[in-house]
């Protein structure tokens, strides 16, 4: 029968143990010493070696030929039937599913047994945090005075769940993450064995993404070599992880200094494939943190990041291409991102926020191979044709953060948007599939507020929106009109009330809809709407009118 890997090769000496070696020499000093506690509490991150170590522990205290360097010999019929999970004074618990009262009972009854063929009889219980208050509680007086032939291994990732009066009665001994490059070596140890081909910088990236566990790692290298049919390149591994490999950020940060417009195409195609925003953020920090560090402190301080030698000599390479400042600002980006992707952020409003990050060296245009027929006529890019580039960039982001901090809304419905100047005039372009966007833009409320801010950072004349052909002029001078054509809407203005509320609405209840007769002008508009707490959405003329108590008129959606 077939045997997963990281079970074919689970170590059976403490020799063969990876990165763990303050606990395995420890143990190994107890043993040598004969000075064996009764209780370990081994804590640690997934696939980093606690149920192995308890098994070896078991091993070594059952070995008929213990070797001086308290090495179980694995070849007595104690170590055998131990490898192989058959002793019966071996006894794995899981205790997540073993976790209640009348369980821990059951085991203090068969605690004092004498051992069927052993020295010792250990109980491993795997995931010890997940048993109840009471469970606990129960095993608190057996594990304090345990017969002389019981020894506990109880293991766990949360140490700080389990009762400090447990704690108290154990040794602890805290497991490391394995080092990316101790696990690389055991990988290939691992593929030379199985007799497969592998790329180095494949097992790098599988190091680097099973994060600490060589369990994960060695499950990684499993999938992957079916993948690839026997051959283990890093392509495979890409297939496999869905993308993000270091790599490949590597070329994109390549892409980002030289060719702005291919590497956001690149980008996008990354996260079409199935790449997650939390991933590839993570990924990105690193790299900016490697770049950040190595330009910095140069090739001294990268001894204290775990890198191959082919990801040593990029840093090398790329790290004088780049800004200090503005590798502490892309690590700051990526930081505040994170939370965001963990939440759901959406691909493009992801796009939208990295494009505001790298505005200068994309000098706003996104647009490349005349995707669109505004971009063959070129156009200059956004800001004052008056301006310098650099300074007309400075104050679109001076636009887009004054905002973020004032009108959220508005500024996600322009992250989307490609912006431009021509003659004097803003012109933001939205995409196809972002109507919405374009329509809260167009809004009198955030029409104002663009019109006022580009006029302000750009010295612009007037603000122009497209979308699907259709266009918008934002004219502060002409007052607005639900009788306005779709092509001219207005700012609105803070105007002081000239109409009294009607008696008969001072009792009536807030509703989300009503048939008003249409004022004229945008006085009486906004005095109404202040009656109800509302605000225009969308003007539009209704397809029916229909005679609500004597009065006719267009229906206004208000919220």
């Amino acid at each position: 029968m077939y045997i997963a890997l990281y079970r074919k090769y689970r170590p059976q000496r403490f020799s063969e143990v990876v990165g763990q070696d303050g606990v395995v020499k420890v143990l190994k000093n107890t043993l040598r010493r004969k000075k064996v506690s009764h209780a370990y509490l081994l804590s640690g991150p997934r696939g980093s070696g606690k149920t192995t170590m308890a098994r070896l522990l078991a091993k070594a205290l059952n070995c008929e030929r213990l070797s001086d360097d308290a090495e179980p010999c694995d070849t007595c019929p104690s170590c055998q039937s131990i490898a192989r999970g058959e002793n019966l004074d071996v006894m794995e618990i899981d205790g997540a599913s073993n976790r209640g009262i009348d369980e821990v009972r059951e085991l203090k009854s068969h605690v004092a047994l004498s051992p069927f063929s052993s020295r010792y009889k250990v109980y491993i219980i795997d995931e010890v945090h997940m048993l109840t208050e009471a469970a606990f509680n129960a095993l608190l007086k057996t594990l304090e005075e345990p017969p002389a032939h019981v020894v506990f291994a109880l293991a766990t990732t949360a140490p700080h769940k389990v009762p400090v009066t447990i704690r108290s009665r154990c040794q602890h001994l805290p497991f490391q993450r394995i080092p990316a490059s101790l696990m690389v070596e055991r990988l290939q140890q691992v593929c030379a064995s199985e007799g497969v081909s592998v790329d180095e910088k494949a097992l790098w990236e599988m190091a680097r993404q099973a994060d600490g566990s060589l369990r994960d790692a060695l499950s990684f290298l499993e999938q992957a070599v079916a993948l690839g049919d026997g051959d283990l390149t890093v392509e495979v591994v890409n297939d496999l992880l869905g993308g993000g490999s270091r790599f490949e950020l590597e070329q994109l940060v390549i892409s980002l200094r030289d060719r702005p417009t291919s590497a956001l195409k690149k980008l996008r195609e990354m996260l079409n494939k199935g790449l997650s925003l939390e991933k590839l953020c993570e990924g990105l920090f690193l790299l900016f943190r490697d770049l950040w560090i190595t330009r910095e402190w140069g090739y001294a301080a990268l001894a204290g990041l775990e890198l191959s030698e082919e990801e040593t000599r990029f840093l090398l390479d790329e790290a004088p291409m780049w800004d200090t400042a503005f590798l502490r600002e892309a690590m700051r980006f990526c930081a505040n991102i994170m939370p965001k992707a963990r939440m759901g952020l959406r691909d493009d409003v992801f796009l939208g926020i990295f494009l505001d990050l790298f505005s200068d060296t994309l000098k706003l245009s996104v647009a490349e191979d005349g995707e669109t027929e505004e971009a063959e006529t070129q156009e200059p890019s956004l800001p004052p044709t008056s301006a310098g580039i650099e300074d007309a960039t400075a104050g679109w982001q001076r636009v887009m953060e004054r905002l973020s901090v004032d009108s959220f809304p508005l500024y996600c419905a322009v992250l989307s948007a490609e912006v431009r100047l021509v003659s004097g005039v803003v012109v933001i372009s939205f995409p196809d599939d972002h109507p919405f966007d374009f329509h809260a833009a167009a809004a009198a409320r955030c029409a104002g507020q663009l019109i006022s801010l580009c006029k302000q950072e750009l010295s612009a004349e007037s603000v122009k929106l497209r979308w699907k052909g259709q266009e918008v002029a934002l004219v502060p001078d002409l007052p607005l009109s639900l009788n306005l054509p779709a092509k001219e809407v207005s700012s609105t203005a803070s105007l002081a009330p000239t109409l009294a509320m009607p008696e008969v609405l001072k009792d009536r209840p807030q509703r989300k809809k009503h048939k008003l007769e249409q004022p004229d002008g945008q006085r009486q508009i906004q005095q109404i709407l202040s009656w109800f707490d509302g605000e225009i959405l969308l003007v539009k003329k209704a397809e029916e009118e229909e005679e609500i108590g004597g009065l006719e008129g267009g229906e206004m959606n208000v919220e």
